[in-house]
């Protein structure tokens, strides 16, 4: 049932203000309320808190109770006496050493249970102030008659009554009487008590309001280091000058010329120098290219006819043969049965290495061959295996490798670039959806990531409707980011973005509520910046209540860094 206020804090020498806590203590929190302090390291012996109560101007100094790298400082409620804030400062001390290393401030209250008892009751009637502790009620007395009645006593008031009437006649008689010798005019003396109770005091009445201001002002000036001041006598032994010396044969910055800025020539030559070295040894002069004559412009076709328009030549193969056997028989004449019976030869293919040639003229085919020695080829421009290719599997550029294990949903890849077993990218893959350890999440909120080829894109869910959360800010599990910790959250650490899934560039969007209306904006830094994913929200993140209605816009993006190694 404590209540406990826990910041994580950093001791630094640059400006800094009072943190100002959205907290409060009440009177009634009886030994159960306390701060906890922690530190990435605490090498300090002993730490003090003083606390100032700024309305009742009031000290109270309390030692912490250190445990590792955090401390813990009870906050006394009973010197809650009315609602106002209070500031804390707390200082290391360690041996010979000591430092003011953070302030805060927080609100307290007193608690209306405490008022009640404080405040007196006022009689209806007559408008009387009574004690509550005096006060009897009928059932009280009731109970008290009932007890006096068991134990055989009774109560017999006649006697008081009789004594009241006397009392009452008497005074009645009184009232009727004229008294000018005993009455006591004290109305001038009244005067003049009053005058003196309202007279200011300024003798015996000593007001420090002016010296306590003045105190406050002194607590509150920044030390100064003196081992770096100077004496008076050693300012004077320096000989500095004590008056301006005749500047009239000095120039003013206006009347001296501007030095030369060779900025662009700069940029210019660099641009040079980054060009790449070319071989030369291959080119040739404009004379040397003038010299060989070439054409410089297309030359009339009008004369010439297309390969298309010309027709097949004559073949004359069969007659030859018809002829060679005609002369053969001298010069008798073969009838047309016999040329008719003469045999024709049949064309035949036949293979000479990889060529294909077909007799008789009939022309050849080279056929393509494969000079790859990598196991699984499928053809010359296919490779299949198990595992990503990269340093294992050499292939021209432009030849594809399919994994048959689709090892972290790789399936199919090509070689862009280089000659050796480097130069491998995705042309096909899939990681599903992974999930990402975040920071600062509510509950069962998730944050989910996935690749598709270069594509990465971001999911949010886990809460009722889809809906995605974080922690109230000071929980457990919340992470403030530094630039500005009241409003700013991780959901993804320094280089939390996995690696094989991270952005060149830094990129901005919107979280909004359930209804629409912008919380703020995810902001999710590149290369350049971390490799992080936070929330900024436009009002500082509540201390009291968790928030968990928050729908993300997409976060969607390309990617060239090579494929992961392993999965998140």
């Amino acid at each position: 049932m404590k209540k406990v206020i826990e910041r994580k804090i950093t001791v630094l020498s640059s400006n800094r203000g009072i943190e100002k806590m959205y907290n409060e203590f009440y009177s009634h929190d009886k030994n159960n309320a306390e701060f906890k302090f922690t530190l990435d390291e605490l090498t300090a012996t002993k730490v003090i808190c003083l606390f100032y109560f700024k309305g009742t101007k009031r000290y109270q100094e309390v030692e912490a109770v250190i445990e590792g790298n955090s401390f813990t400082v009870q906050f006394d409620t009973s010197l809650i006496t009315t609602d106002e804030s209070v500031i804390g400062y707390i200082y290391f001390e360690k041996v010979e050493q000591s430092a003011d290393v953070y302030s805060f401030m927080f609100n307290v209250r007193v608690s209306e249970i405490d008022k009640a008892v404080k405040t007196p009751l006022i009689e209806r009637e007559t408008g009387r102030i009574v004690n509550v502790k005096d006060v009897v009620t009928k059932a009280e007395l009731d109970e008290l008659f009932a007890k006096i009645k068991e134990q055989g006593g009774t109560y017999d008031d006649s006697n008081i009554r009789t004594e009241i009437s006397h009392i009452s006649a008497d005074v009645e008689s009184l009232k009727t009487k004229v008294d000018k010798d005993t009455i006591y005019d004290d109305s001038a003396l009244k005067q003049r008590v009053s005058a003196l109770e309202n007279k200011t005091d300024n003798d015996t009445v000593y007001n420090d309001t002016e010296i306590k201001q003045r105190l406050e002002v002194l607590e509150h000036k920044p030390s100064v280091n003196t081992s770096e001041l100077v004496t008076k006598q050693e300012l004077e032994s320096k000989g500095y000058l004590t008056e301006h010396q005749s500047l009239s044969d000095y120039a003013t910055k206006q009347e001296i010329p501007q030095p030369y800025n060779d900025t662009e020539l700069k940029e210019r030559v660099n641009r040079l120098e980054s060009k790449p070295n070319i071989d030369t040894s291959n080119f040739v002069t404009n004379e040397v290219l003038a010299s060989k004559g070439y054409l410089t412009q297309h030359q009339s076709l009008e004369g010439y006819a297309k390969k298309t328009e010309i027709p097949q030549p004559y073949n004359d193969t069969d007659v030859k043969q018809r002829l060679s056997v005609v002369e053969q028989k001298g010069e008798s004449y073969a009838t047309k049965e016999q040329l008719a019976s003469i045999p024709k030869t049949p064309q035949k293919l036949s293979l000479d290495g990889n060529t294909l040639i077909l007799s008789e003229g009939g022309g050849n085919v080279v056929l393509p061959t494969s000079t790859s020695s990598n196991t699984g080829q499928v053809n010359e421009y296919e490779i299949h295996g198990i595992g990503m290719p990269n340093g294992k599997v050499t292939a021209p550029v432009g030849t594809t490798y399919v994994d048959t294990n689709a090892t972290n949903g790789a399936l199919k890849w090509i070689k862009r670039s280089g000659a050796g077993n480097q130069g491998w990218e995705v042309l096909t893959g899939d990681t599903g959806w992974r999930t990402l350890n975040i920071k600062s999440k509510l509950g069962n909120s998730f944050l989910k990531v996935r690749r598709k080829n270069d594509l990465v894109t971001y999911q949010f869910g886990g809460l009722s409707w889809g809906w995605f959360g974080i922690i109230r800010r000071g929980g457990v599990g919340y992470e403030a980011q530094g630039s500005d910790k009241e409003r700013n959250c991780y959901i993804l650490g320094l280089s939390g973005v996995p690696q094989g899934f991270r952005s060149e560039a830094s990129l901005i969007g919107s979280i909004y509520n359930d209804k629409g209306t912008p919380y703020g904006t995810w902001y999710l830094g590149g290369y350049g910046d971390s490799n992080m994913l936070r929330f900024q929200f436009t009002d500082p993140v509540p201390t009291d209540r968790d928030i968990g209605d928050i729908r993300v816009s997409s976060i969607s993006y390309l990617t060239s860094e090579p494929w992961p190694g392993v999965l998140p």
